[in-house]
């Protein structure tokens, strides 16, 4: 009797030990899951950070030039309106003489 109880003890304690292994298997292929989609989470953050910069400095580089452009033009009608200046002063200094 003592021997049959000493194999059935023995016995669930392999099982015990193999539902144990089972069971540290199952959650470490869960926590595996877990760390893969907070990698790739992280992956996708990044990405979205670095498009997000990057649309960023288009519209910077696009800002720049429409800038750029603006003051071209209001150059141009600084120049112009020194050259009609400088006229009006050569007309009146032609008159006054």
């Amino acid at each position: 009797m003592r021997a049959k109880l000493k194999t059935s003890v023995s016995d669930r304690n392999e099982k015990v030990k193999s539902s144990m292994g089972d069971v540290r298997s199952s959650v470490s292929e869960h926590f595996t899951s877990i760390r893969s989609k907070l990698d790739l989470a992280g992956e996708e953050h990044d990405l979205k950070k670095a498009e997000h910069r990057a649309d960023r400095a288009e519209q910077d580089a696009a800002d720049a030039i429409d800038f750029a452009l603006y003051a071209v033009d209001q150059v141009e009608w600084l120049v112009i309106d020194a050259a009609l200046a400088r006229a009006d002063a050569d007309d009146a200094a032609m008159v006054r003489n």
